[in-house]
């Protein structure tokens, strides 16, 4: 069972914060689940982190609706450390007596979330890189050797198209 208090953080000191925000995300692509929170310079009464980053998995739970809120509660109970995830619309048929027969195009889990195995907490002037069995150095290395730059390829655009006209919506 992990523990929060297993969970290290170290600090490093950034000096171009946009730079660093693109490295980061450039970095976290090597990855198949990853989480990216960003703030974008809210003025916050106490901010501790301007943008957060969760990458790698450490533990997942992965629900369809019916007792999915109790299991993740009792994951949280028994992990206690950082989750991230998302809670899907069926949810509510498990909240309220309601039922839908919508088709589930996407396919989500009505309840995914996900104990990263690192954790990046980014100031202005400071990276806090918090991990779990791995060594924080060579996480600020690789993401310090990463591309700064975020090349849109236009081959990968996807069009997107309505599926409803004006005239159906209105």
């Amino acid at each position: 069972m992990l523990k929060i208090s297993e969970r290290k953080f170290t600090s490093y000191p950034v000096h171009n914060f946009a730079e660093t925000k693109i490295q980061m995300l450039n970095w976290a692509k090597q990855f198949s689940i990853f989480c990216f929170l960003d703030n974008h310079k809210y003025n916050f009464s106490e901010p501790s982190f301007e943008c957060l980053l969760a990458a790698g998995t450490v533990k997942t739970i992965e629900m369809p609706a019916g007792a999915a809120l109790y299991s993740l509660q009792q994951f949280k109970q028994e992990n206690n450390d950082w989750l991230f995830g998302h809670f899907a619309y069926d949810l509510k048929n498990e909240i309220e007596n309601l039922s839908s027969v919508n088709i589930d195009n996407a396919r989500f889990p009505d309840i995914f979330f996900f104990i990263p195995q690192i954790l990046l907490l980014l100031g202005n002037d400071e990276l806090k890189i918090g991990v779990l069995n791995i060594d924080p150095d060579k996480v600020f290395s690789e993401i310090f050797s990463t591309e700064k730059e975020i090349e849109p390829d236009e081959k990968k655009i996807p069009e997107i198209k309505s599926r409803y006209t004006k005239e159906i919506a209105s």
